[in-house]
């Protein structure tokens, strides 16, 4: 493997005859360094039943998909004591349903503000773009 100057130093790439396909994540890997804004928004969501929930306990299940993330915090040990002691009793399906029904505007209206490149994103993608080939980027037609 070399490295170009024209792609951020921590890059490794192949030549470009050896390059067959490039695929990306979006939350974490191009945009939103870290994942903060599913994060902060279970925290947010959370909050607005009366939960505390830490960053640390936000990321654990991070890569589930969101009812399975909310299933997974209210079963954690801390969070559900909170929970007991807040409603008087443990978490039932409804309350995943309704924790779900909080998370996904909060979501939807908060995402701009996580939205930003991470460093290297936009001169990485410049520089795939100017590659022969393809790009189904959404961007381009197709």
């Amino acid at each position: 493997m070399t490295t170009s100057t024209a792609l951020p130093s921590a890059l490794p790439v192949l030549p470009p005859h050896q390059l067959q396909a490039v695929i990306f994540d979006w939350a974490g890997t191009l945009v939103d360094f870290g994942s903060l804004a599913p994060t902060q928004i279970f925290i947010e969501a959370f909050a607005t039943f009366g939960i505390e929930v830490s960053l640390q306990q936000a990321r654990g299940p991070m890569g589930l998909s969101k009812r399975d993330h909310i299933r997974t915090l209210l079963a954690e040990p801390a969070i559900a004591s909170q929970w007991v002691a807040r409603c008087g009793a443990p978490s039932t399906d409804a309350d995943i349903d309704a924790l779900y029904e909080r998370f996904m505007p909060m979501q939807i209206a908060k995402v701009g503000e996580y939205s930003q490149p991470i460093p290297g994103a936009v001169e990485t993608l410049a520089w795939l773009r100017a590659q022969p080939g393809e790009c189904l980027d959404g961007a381009r037609d197709r």
